[in-house]
């Protein structure tokens, strides 16, 4: 059971070694407990197709909850070989990359300590001294997970700095997104109702009017079925929805102020970053609540823009608007902004670069989304 528990406790963990008896228990009791869930999934959906269904998400949500610490634990597994993280992209190649890979999950590690680490099969080797236990004492972590939250809203340097000097403290940040995150799906099911929030989605699209527009009743009351099911479905989710965004946002700032600007950040300090810069987002979430309760009639709802903090959501109705613009208009909203200011400060400060790289950084790939999200919504909204 130690072996199968270390991954998870190692959740986002990319440095360092893992042997393969951490490796293969981790992925072989994953897949028993999938496995599991989805034949029980499929044996009571006839008998009662709520707990199917509920059974269901289980398993999705599991998957989605495994991805981080299987990717952190595959990433280990080749380092332990001495290969870098960076060939799991192999898999990408159909067959060949997915039996290279497989041969190097089933080699032995390599012997003694090698340049990602000390050996975990034989830890009497020894191996490199971490850098933190050589540097002075004033190099050290000297903040609390409640300062850092603090320091992140008034003093964002002073954060992030004790970020950089080795504290990797995400729990909190992560522990205070989910609970608003649950907070915001309870007051939506109270003032607004999940079918409510569909019916104005749908409502909003003219294209999904369209696809609808020559179904049968009977067809459309299991499409709107099916929608309100994802819908609760994401709310469910979102912290671990939350945390595969985190990480695909930390590879891409952590490649980009490393190897385009010449910064020295570990992927665990921007990783740490990127969930403190995040904390505004709560913001956000508490004046979505407000609204609710002040009145706004739940017709006009948009779970996709539910805060007056842009120009789309005090100026502009989604119904007439053009898709596009009005995605790019909700893109230039003042929370997203803070939060993009913090992440730009904290990105640039572990990295050791100035502060206009890491605005470049975070803001460049920001509008390259932006970007993207206006396309995507002028071609399927």
């Amino acid at each position: 059971m130690n072996w199968y528990l270390l991954p998870w406790k190692r959740f986002a963990e990319f440095e360092g070694r893992s042997r393969r008896k951490e490796y293969w228990t981790f992925q072989l009791v994953n897949l028993l407990v999938f496995c599991l869930l989805y034949v029980a999934s499929l044996a009571t959906m006839r008998a009662d197709e709520s707990v199917g269904i509920g059974i269901f998400v289980a398993v999705w949500i599991f998957s989605l909850a495994q991805t981080i610490p299987a990717l952190a634990c595959g990433v280990r597994r080749l380092h332990d070989t001495g290969k870098s993280g960076w060939w799991l992209l192999i898999s990408f190649i159909p067959v060949v990359g997915g039996v290279i890979l497989l041969v190097y999950f089933f080699s032995d590690g390599e012997y003694g300590p090698n340049r990602f680490g000390a050996d975990p099969k034989r830890p009497e080797l020894g191996g490199p001294e971490p850098a933190d236990q050589t540097a002075a004492p004033t190099q050290r972590p000297e903040l609390t997970p409640w300062q850092i939250l603090g320091y992140t809203f008034w003093a964002p340097s002073k954060a992030f700095e004790d970020i950089r000097r080795g504290n990797r403290s995400w729990w909190l940040p992560l522990i205070l997104l989910m609970i608003f995150s649950y907070l915001f799906f309870g007051v939506v099911q109270q003032k607004v109702g999940m079918p409510q929030v569909v019916e104005n989605q749908f409502r909003m699209s003219p294209k999904a009017q369209e696809r609808v527009a020559n179904q049968t009743p009977e067809q459309r009351a299991v499409g709107e079925k099916i929608g309100i099911r994802i819908t609760e479905v994401a709310f469910l989710a979102g912290p671990v929805l939350g945390l595969i965004g985190a990480l695909v946002v930390s590879l891409g700032l952590w490649g980009t102020i490393n190897f385009i600007f010449g910064g020295r950040a570990t992927f665990g300090q921007i990783f740490t970053v990127s969930y403190y810069a995040w904390l505004p987002s709560i913001v956000k979430v508490l004046l979505g609540i407000a609204a609710l309760y002040a009145g706004m009639a739940p017709e006009s709802f948009n779970i996709k823009n539910f805060a007056p903090t842009n120009l789309a959501a005090l100026l502009m109705d989604p119904g007439s608007t053009s898709p596009a613009l009005y995605s790019l208009a909700s893109s230039v909203d003042i929370v997203t902004i803070w939060l993009l200011v913090l992440m730009s400060i904290g990105v640039a400060t572990v990295a050791g670069v100035k502060r206009s790289a890491g605005y470049l950084a975070v803001f460049g790939w920001w509008a390259i989304f932006a970007l993207l999200g206006a396309g995507l919504a002028a071609v399927f909204s």
